[in-house]
């Protein structure tokens, strides 16, 4: 059987072909990023079938890109990473960092950084606490120019994921939060859980709003928790890393990768407690960003 989607985009919809259902899995990903199924689609971007080894995604762009997965979770995470290439790519010039972000009193933070540095948890945290969830490893930045000036960052809705089990110098509060949004996995791994929080408590699909801060999370196992200004050079080298625009010559990035370095501020935050290492990120933003670290 054939599942058709229709998912938002910037300018219009987007359409997946599937020869799978996504049902299940897009309501534990997609979080608020609006979709439908559809009786039928003649020409969609995305086209899912079946493999020798699992499912196959096909996009269709200049050039047909391909992947591979295993399974049908990763399926729909592919998928997903496959509509926000689009999605940028409509925006024009901005490029995917893979970051979590949350807004604090109306000022939009991402914590770009490789897996398990905390981005995911430090995200809920503050949603945690009363703030915005901006959504879970994906945030569009730009506009990526080379002369600088304001960045943005456009939110994707995408829902949490939180690592099992929760440390317990999370706090009570954290893993009240969790458990009361925590959506069902049967059949997943169990030392992972998908959090959706309500609806007050996460930006939608599209929201624009001025990139306030840049935060380096660097989670360890003990030395409690410091938050300092990051030198220039961490920030350029992170970008680099966790940038993905393959819409832009990589000189081009490259340079634009150092403008948001100049003109955003920047911090490394090391911590071994996230629930005190959210409320030091409150505690920064509160002050302006000219103090609160320590």
């Amino acid at each position: 059987m054939i599942h058709s989607y229709e998912f938002a985009a910037p300018a219009g919809r987007f359409g997946v072909r599937s020869g799978v259902d996504l049902a299940d899995t897009l309501q534990l990903q997609a979080g608020r990023w609006p979709w439908a199924e559809v009786a039928a689609l003649e020409n969609p971007e995305i086209e899912i079938e079946r493999s020798a080894g699992g499912f196959l995604l096909r996009l269709r762009v200049a050039e047909d890109v391909t992947r591979e997965t295993a399974n049908l979770f990763d399926a729909t995470s592919g998928t997903l990473d496959m509509l926000t290439r689009l999605t940028m790519e409509q925006l024009g010039p901005y490029a995917l960092l893979h970051a979590g972000s949350a807004i604090v009193d109306g000022a939009l933070v991402a914590f770009p950084g490789r897996s398990l540095a905390g981005k995911s948890t430090l995200a809920l945290q503050l949603a945690a606490r009363g703030h915005l969830l901006g959504g879970d490893d994906r945030l569009l930045i730009g506009p990526m120019r080379a002369e600088g000036g304001e960045v943005e960052g456009v939110l994707l809705g995408l829902n949490a994921r939180v690592r099992l089990p929760i440390d317990p110098r999370a706090g009570e509060r954290f893993s009240a939060f969790v458990a009361a949004r925590r959506l069902p996995m049967p059949g997943l791994s169990e030392r992972l859980a998908f959090v959706a929080p309500h609806e007050a408590e996460m930006a939608p699909y599209g929201r624009r709003q001025r990139l306030a801060a840049l935060i380096l999370p660097q989670r360890r196992e003990d030395g409690g928790v410091a938050l300092e200004p990051a030198p220039i050079s961490d920030i350029m080298r992170l970008l680099l890393e966790e940038f993905f625009a393959p819409h832009w010559p990589a000189a081009e990035l490259t340079a634009a990768a150092r403008a948001v370095a100049q003109v955003v501020p920047r911090f490394a935050l090391r911590f071994d407690n996230s629930a005190q290492a959210a409320a030091l990120v409150e505690k920064l933003v509160r002050s302006g960003f000219r103090d609160g670290t320590g």
